[in-house]
C-alpha cells in the first residue's frame, strides 16, 4: 500500500498511538488515503504560525487585563483592607500566636500594596484604607493593654511569695 510510509511517518512522529495504527487506513480508498496525507502536512507547515498568533493574543490579552486591573485597583484594595481588619476586630483576642503571625503577615503584604496602589486610589479610598489602619493598630494596642494587664494581675498575685523567698534567701545567709 502507498500511504504506509506516511502512517509509519505519524506514528515515529507520535501524532498517531501504535495501537491505533489499524485504523487509519481502514475503509479509505487510496484518494482518501492520498487527502489525508496532504491535509496532515498542511497542518505542520502552519503549525508555528499558529502558535505564533495564539501567543501573541495571549499576550496582548494579558495585558489588557493587567491595565484595567491596575485603573480598578482602588475600590477593590479599600474593600480588601476593610474585610480583613473587620475579621481582625472580630477574632484577634481568640486567635493563637501562630494565627497572630499569619495576620501580621497578611497585614504588612497588605500594607505593600498599599504603597504600590497609593497613586491610584481616590481620596475617599485613602481615607477608607487609613481608617482601617487606624482601627488594626487600635486592635494591637487593646490586645497590648489586655496582656499587660493579665501580667500585672499575675504578678500581684505572685509578688507576695516572690518577696517571701526572696527575702528568705537573706535571712539564712547571715549564719
Amino acid at each position: 500500500m502507498d500511504g504506509e510510509p506516511f502512517a509509519t511517518n505519524l506514528i515515529d512522529d507520535g501524532l498517531i498511538l501504535p495501537e491505533r495504527q489499524h485504523l487509519l487506513y481502514q475503509g479509505q480508498s487510496q484518494y482518501e488515503i492520498s487527502y489525508i496525507q496532504r491535509v496532515h502536512k498542511a497542518n505542520l507547515l502552519y503549525l508555528p504560525e499558529i502558535k505564533h498568533h495564539i501567543m501573541k493574543r495571549l499576550i496582548i490579552s494579558l495585558i489588557a487585563v493587567l491595565l484595567c486591573m491596575n485603573s480598578y485597583a482602588g475600590p477593590f484594595f479599600a474593600t480588601r483592607m476593610e474585610k480583613f481588619v473587620t475579621n481582625v476586630e472580630r477574632n484577634y483576642m481568640t486567635w493563637t500566636e501562630e494565627e497572630r503571625s499569619k495576620a501580621s503577615h497578611k497585614y504588612s503584604e497588605l500594607i505593600k500594596e498599599y504603597k504600590d496602589c497609593y497613586e491610584s486610589l481616590s481620596s475617599e479610598d485613602k481615607r477608607i484604607v487609613n481608617r482601617a489602619i487606624g482601627r488594626y493598630n487600635g486592635v494591637l494596642v487593646r490586645s497590648g493593654l489586655e496582656t499587660a494587664e493579665k501580667s500585672i494581675k499575675d504578678l500581684t498575685e505572685r509578688l507576695p511569695s516572690l518577696l517571701e523567698g526572696f527575702l528568705s534567701v537573706f535571712e539564712t545567709t547571715g549564719n
